[in-house]
């Protein structure tokens, strides 16, 4: 393999625009600051409980479908995929709504945050209760659906908080 050379004043152009500079730093975590910080654990508590919530709902559709409507599972396939497709179609719509929310200072970065994390904690609790109405496998699928849909405005909520308690890490 042939090397390729460069003159000298290319070499001293990259060295200086791109160089040899380390952005890397040396710091301590604080672990105590962490640990006793009532943000920190809000968030912990937070991201816990809706990643349980979400879990479960997802792997139970299936389940729930089969015992209380006896439909077989082999069946009911493109039904228990549906809370994964919403989860993953709102991902994106949910971060661009929060985005253009801030970029057109229509809402601060506070304001997006508790209000995407309430309202999709209302509306996904609203949902759940409304299972029970809808005594349909089609009512209650979409109930899931929704429930676990809206999870990524949760995301766009409070699961994003970690960066701004702690952003150089």
């Amino acid at each position: 393999m042939v090397g390729i050379k460069i003159s000298e004043s290319e070499r001293k152009y990259i060295l200086e625009s791109i160089g040899m500079k380390s952005n890397v730093r040396n710091l301590e975590i604080p672990w105590t600051r962490i640990l006793t910080s009532i943000p920190f654990w809000a968030i912990a508590l937070s991201l816990s409980t809706c990643i349980w919530g979400t879990v479960f709902m997802m792997t139970l559709t299936p389940t729930f479908l089969s015992d209380v409507f006896n439909l077989h599972l082999s069946k009911i396939g493109f039904l228990s995929c549906l809370p994964y497709l919403m989860n993953g179609l709102t991902s994106l719509v949910a971060g661009l709504i929060a985005d253009t929310l801030q970029k057109r200072k229509i809402l601060t970065t506070i304001q997006v945050r508790k209000l995407f994390t309430c309202l999709t904690f209302l509306l996904q609790h609203f949902f759940i209760l409304m299972i029970p109405f809808f005594m349909s496998p089609i009512g209650a699928t979409l109930c899931f659906v929704l429930c676990v849909g809206l999870n990524a405005f949760a995301v766009a909520g409070f699961m994003v908080n970690a960066l701004d308690i702690a952003p150089q890490f």
